[in-house]
């Protein structure tokens, strides 16, 4: 991606819109590589616009905006994740998502089958953390009753 930086930089600059796939899951299930089609960033974004940035170790990622701090960074996250990335700078900004390719067809962000998932996604992610935390909590918990048990067999 870093390559390319320069090239879609420009394209933004210039008012046009760059295609490219997406790689990775961390906007699973919405975005798998997938073709995304991003524009330049005119203005702040909003709660639910999904962005494309860079990290300050100069990893590009392409997340949704879950909350605008008061200070006007933002709040960000996968949606196939619970940790929140705060505070994103206005400046490490690149684009934004303007449509994403899905069953062959190219979904506008302002449809509102698309907006009512990113509200779904966005107000359940609270409870993906809490059950993420619970699931690792209840494995350490059997692991732990699993050693004890195999300690108990191993003496007798």
């Amino acid at each position: 991606m870093k390559e390319y930086m320069p090239l879609i930089e420009q394209k933004l600059t210039e008012g046009g819109s760059v295609l490219f796939t997406a790689p990775g899951t961390s906007m699973l299930p919405l975005l798998h590589n997938s073709d995304v089609e991003l524009t330049a960033v005119t203005g702040a974004l909003k709660k639910l616009d999904i962005a494309l940035y860079h990290r300050r170790s100069g990893q590009f990622v392409l997340h949704r905006v879950i909350r605008v701090n008061a200070d006007g960074s933002y709040a960000m996250c996968g949606d196939n994740q619970t940790a929140v990335e705060s505070p994103i700078q206005h400046n490490q900004i690149i684009a934004k998502l303007l449509c994403y390719a899905h069953n062959g067809n190219m979904i506008p962000v302002h449809d509102p089958t698309y907006l009512r998932y990113a509200r779904r996604r966005a107000r359940s992610r609270p409870f993906r953390a809490a059950y993420t935390l619970l699931r690792r909590g209840l494995y350490k918990t059997y692991r732990l009753i699993r050693e004890i048990f195999h300690k108990k067999q191993t003496k007798n």
